[in-house]
């Protein structure tokens, strides 16, 4: 769960972590990219908005790496930066996030 908001990340971080989801939060795409090259993920939730290298910088880099297989979601308040993110996630989702599209997106592995 990645979002430079900490409320944001850590508030739908220990909801996902209560449904029985392992989750690790980053507040910075570069927080991310740290905690995926010690250990890949099966599924990366990112804002697309965040300064430095933002949801698209990091999907891109998630997409060349050894993660590029993990499922990516997308977040964003702006219906615009979703629209624009579109093609480099597996799904987007318009702020406020429901816990329970959250779920059945992430119950891939089920």
């Amino acid at each position: 769960m990645v979002d430079d908001l900490p409320e944001m990340s850590t508030s739908l971080g220990s909801l996902l972590a209560g449904l029985g989801f392992s989750v690790r939060t980053a507040l910075s795409g570069e927080d991310a990219l740290c905690l995926i090259e010690d250990c890949p993920p099966d599924a990366v939730i990112s804002d697309i908005e965040m300064p430095g290298i933002g949801g698209i910088g990091l999907a891109r880099a998630i997409r060349g790496s050894m993660s590029k297989h993990a499922l990516l979601i997308g977040i964003s308040g702006s219906a615009q930066s979703l629209r624009e993110a579109a093609e480099l996630f597996d799904h987007t989702l318009l702020k406020p996030v429901s816990i329970e599209a959250l779920e059945e997106l992430l119950a891939f592995d089920s």
